[in-house]
């Protein structure tokens, strides 16, 4: 549970938003407790919503809590993922952090430094490197980051899918949170990375409700149905 007076508002509602995790049908996930929350920029406008919140709040939100995963939701993956900044608002508190990319975009590499060339969990899905090969430095943070090489474009086999949970379970003997960047387009995969330990990001621009309301209605089909948006950057920021 995520407590802190002395954050106000936002924190508050983050805690009000965790809800034992219900899969498709209605049976509860036991233990399992999930908040949805988007990212916001350095710069917010006017947060007329209650349940608004910075990077930052969430980051101390997370650390005052048992949270060590974050799968981000954006609404414009391709210009403006909040993976990215969420990784380094762990990192620049100095905590050990790693965001895994598991769209089908290299926006990731691209902001991170690294080039579309650059191997990441395509290639870890297709057994040609193993996952912490994959594993490279943020140019610009403390950050480490696993891109996506094309991941969300292809089905990734059965087997692997799988074995996904685990990888990003094990991650835990080394880093104190994983941000998982998430193509919203693969909804149906999400419940499988889903646990007491783990909250759901929909990161999302200021003018951009009605794809917030449409990924908060996605989100409620397969039971989540609290949803506590905050502001990332223009999309076409960088």
């Amino acid at each position: 549970m995520i407590t802190s007076p002395d954050f106000g508002g936002p924190v508050d509602q983050l805690r009000a938003a965790q809800r034992p995790y219900r899969a498709a049908g209605g049976t509860p996930a036991k233990g399992a407790h999930l908040t949805a929350v988007a990212s916001q920029g350095e710069a917010p406008p006017a947060r007329p919503d209650p349940a608004a919140a910075s990077v930052a709040e969430i980051v101390a939100a997370a650390q005052l809590g048992d949270l060590a995963r974050l799968v981000v939701l954006s609404v414009d993956a391709e210009r403006h993922p909040g993976g990215v900044d969420l990784v380094r608002g762990f990192a620049s508190l100095g905590t050990a952090a790693i965001l895994v990319d598991l769209t089908r975009g290299h926006r990731v590499a691209g902001l991170t430094g690294l080039g579309r060339e650059q191997q990441g969990v395509a290639a870890v899905a297709a057994g040609t490197i193993t996952f912490a090969q994959a594993i490279h430095r943020d140019r610009h943070s403390a950050a480490h980051i696993v891109p996506s090489g094309g991941f969300g474009a292809h089905a990734p086999g059965e087997q692997w899918s799988a074995h996904l949970p685990l990888t990003l379970s094990a991650l835990k003997q080394t880093y104190e949170c994983c941000v998982v960047e998430f193509d919203r387009a693969s909804l149906d995969r999400l419940p499988a990375l889903l646990d007491e330990h783990t909250a759901v990001v929909v990161a999302a621009a200021a003018d951009e409700h009605a794809a917030v309301a449409a990924i908060a209605a996605a989100l409620a089909s397969i039971g989540l149905e609290d949803v506590v948006v905050m502001q990332i950057a223009g999309s076409g920021s960088d």
